[in-house]
């Protein structure tokens, strides 16, 4: 299964995404933190970028996609305990019946998958 994030959301946008770039986000370069370069031995050195990103490597025959609908927030009160908070974002998120993946693997080839089925989970959890 793969597990894709929604992307975040800027000022005055809908809450309306499509599954492309849903897989966009999965593939983008994020930064790490705390990473220690082997050449210059600088902690995050500003002359350089730092980041990971990702694509699906091997391509299922099936393949199962979910969308991560759950975002996390840490705030610190006026005593400087920590909160966890957490929201299920209802966003819309259109899928096609037919998508090439070929954008988002490591194959130049085209990689059609159809759509088969879909399960929405409602509920509080």
């Amino acid at each position: 299964m793969l597990s894709l994030p929604l992307p975040t959301k800027s000022a005055g946008d809908r809450d309306i995404w499509t599954l492309a770039q849903c897989l966009n986000k999965f593939k983008e370069n994020r930064g790490l933190e705390g990473f220690k370069c082997d050449s210059c031995s600088e902690e995050g050195a500003p002359s350089h970028t730092i980041g990971a990103s990702s694509l699906i490597e091997d391509v299922p025959d099936y393949l199962a996609l979910q969308v991560m609908r759950m975002e996390c927030e840490l705030t610190r009160n006026l005593n400087g305990r920590v909160n966890y908070s957490r929201r299920k974002r209802m966003d819309t998120v259109k899928y096609p019946e037919m998508i090439d993946l070929a954008a988002w693997t490591n194959s130049p080839a085209p990689q059609m998958y159809e759509l088969y089925s879909i399960v929405e989970h409602k509920g509080k959890s």
